[in-house]
């Protein structure tokens, strides 16, 4: 786009003859800045001019703008990304309804299951395109998506950090959003998102376009790292800033949002598998459960209860919101709404005896609950059964009984015995 700009506005000033100095400083120009032009401006300008603006290898060239971090009006957040935007709004994966299938192979039969994936965050990094990391990897993402960050609402932003701030929910976009996408795109994506400024690139991908673009919008262009910027005066500044803005700042992978995330979609999965081997009556008996445990080990079916059972926030957060998971203990609340929903309800002694394994964590009563089991396969054996009673009306258990503990009135009931049995509090578990 810059070199169709630059021949136009040579061609104009040719046509009025100017001084020669002035066509040099032109012809040195690598920006639309240098020549006091803005994209919009530069679109209109090659529109009227019957030329198609398209961003190419002429605007892969940064401006150099001050180190001048003052207020959120400063800052532009920047999202790469493979999915695109509907309705000038970014949604979460969880608004839009998205599951994950998966397939597993049992005593030689391929079986299917689905789950709702939770995660109802969305991420930005500030300034800049967001680095790659282990957990995640956008070098070949075709799109950007670009917001002033001043204007997205500050009641949905969770934290804001340089490399990666999100919000709670989506992000409605702003007549002062850019989506950077492939140039045979543009039209479907203005067609979707009538309210904002839709440019096309030529290219495999949007990887080098983006800190250049928002160079020319006006804003100074950082280069993200996988923790911060990489400049440490502009991360001085920024965290300044932060702090005059009242504004919170943590990392996502820090934050009882990914926790929690991250306990539901486990859970999720963890009772779409006790689904599908429930309705397919595949286990009826621990000899079952013992023969299929290998089988099942490739979808970490096991490794899902260690989320659901977590009853020590790793969260790093000063304050904890009421609405969180795990640090709350709220995990088995949680879990026994999705088993009920699912059509495999949990009975009250049950819910009570996975609640003390995450309220009261390797207390006497705790460890007489589950005996011999660690709490994850405690967790397991409880759902396996739910599912059981569920599709399998004369086969109610598939266990014998475990005596549940009961603390008399005499004693606390973190001291109560393991043998303080009686034979009128019992589960039913393997």
């Amino acid at each position: 786009m810059f070199k169709d700009i630059q021949q136009l506005v040579l061609k104009e000033l040719e046509a009025q003859k100017v001084e020669q100095s002035i066509l040099d400083k032109v012809q040195q120009a690598k920006t639309l800045a240098e020549l006091e032009i803005t994209p919009t401006d530069a679109i209109a300008m090659l529109e009227n001019n019957g030329i198609t603006p398209v961003l190419d290898d002429s605007d892969r060239t940064v401006y150099d703008r001050p180190r001048n971090y003052q207020s959120k009006a400063d800052l532009i957040a920047v999202r790469k990304t493979d999915v695109i935007p509907v309705n000038n709004r970014i949604s979460t994966q969880k608004e839009d309804g998205v599951e994950h299938t998966e397939k597993v192979t049992l005593d030689g039969k391929e079986y299917e299951y689905s789950y709702p994936i939770e995660r109802n965050t969305i991420h930005f990094a500030m300034n800049g395109e967001v680095a790659s990391h282990e957990k995640g990897n956008w070098e070949h993402d075709p799109y950007a998506i670009l917001q002033p960050f001043a204007e997205i609402k500050s009641e949905s932003v969770a934290s804001v950090t340089s490399n990666d701030t999100y919000t709670r929910g989506g992000v409605n976009l702003t007549p002062n959003a850019w989506i950077l996408c492939p140039a045979n795109e543009v039209e479907k994506i203005k067609k979707q998102n009538s309210n904002i400024h839709v440019l096309g690139y030529v290219g495999k991908d949007v990887k080098g376009l983006v800190n250049p673009f928002l160079s020319q919008l006006g804003y100074r262009a950082e280069k993200v790292g996988e923790k911060a910027w990489e400049d440490s005066e502009s991360n001085k500044q920024f965290n300044q800033l932060l702090e005059k803005e009242h504004l919170s700042a943590v990392q996502h992978y820090l934050s009882t949002d990914c926790e929690d995330e991250e306990f539901l979609n486990k859970t999720n999965k963890a009772i779409a598998i006790t689904k599908m081997l429930s309705e397919n009556h595949l286990i009826q008996s621990p000899e079952d459960y013992e023969r299929l445990k290998p089988q099942l080990a490739k979808t970490n079916y096991k490794a899902c209860f260690y989320h659901i059972m977590n009853y020590s926030s790793g969260a790093l957060q000063e304050k904890v919101d009421n609405t969180a998971i795990i640090a709350n203990h709220r995990n088995i609340e949680v879990l026994s709404e999705k088993m009920a929903h699912a059509g495999m309800p949990l009975e009250p002694d049950e819910i009570d005896a996975l609640q003390e394994q995450v309220t009261c964590p390797g207390s006497p009563k705790a460890c007489a609950i589950r005996k011999n089991l660690d709490e994850s396969e405690f967790a397991n054996i409880i759902l396996l059964n739910s599912g059981v009673r569920a599709y399998d009306k004369e086969n109610q258990y598939i266990m014998g009984d475990v005596t549940v503990p009961q603390p008399s009135s005499e004693q606390n009931e973190e001291q109560a015995p393991v043998e303080n049995l009686t034979e009128n509090n019992s589960m039913v578990l393997w």
